[in-house]
């Protein structure tokens, strides 16, 4: 007989899986203590079992409801915010990249027709990359909720 005896999660996995391993099956043949552990344990989770289910006076899943909505809407709330700041995060720095641009390439002025193809080609990437990361968000919930 061993001097250590099993632990308790080892006596409670035991007790729920019904799997031991060999040298712990061998402990709890010879050792008194642990098989006194083992059978509290037996009693103790089958009263358990008994116990009736408790009833809450207030209704969960409204709770649980509300808190998810409520964080719906911060999602959204972020996503507008989002969407409102993305033209001057991309315009900004157009804006004020251009006169390097035509320094570079020594350009004298763009013109309207340079401007509006720059920034539509920018926000056409933008878009593109916006609509892209939405697609994948949306095939990684589809795959959760499965």
């Amino acid at each position: 007989m061993e001097s250590a005896h099993l632990t308790d999660e080892i006596l409670q996995d035991y007790i729920f899986t019904k799997v031991l391993d060999e040298n712990a099956a061998k402990h709890i043949a010879n050792c008194n203590h642990c098989m006194a552990q083992l059978e509290a344990y037996q009693v103790l989770f089958s009263s358990l079992k008994t116990l009736p289910e408790e009833i809450f006076s207030f209704d969960t899943t409204s709770l649980v409801m509300q808190k998810i909505e409520t964080q719906r809407k911060k999602q959204k709330i972020a996503l507008y915010l989002f969407y409102a700041l993305l033209p001057g995060v991309v315009l900004l720095p157009i804006y004020f990249i251009l006169p390097m641009l035509a320094a570079v390439f020594n350009i004298q002025s763009i013109n309207s027709a340079s401007m509006f193809l720059l920034i539509t080609g920018a926000l056409g990437i933008v878009l593109f990359l916006v609509i892209d990361m939405f697609r994948t968000q949306k095939e990684k919930e589809m795959q959760f909720s499965l």
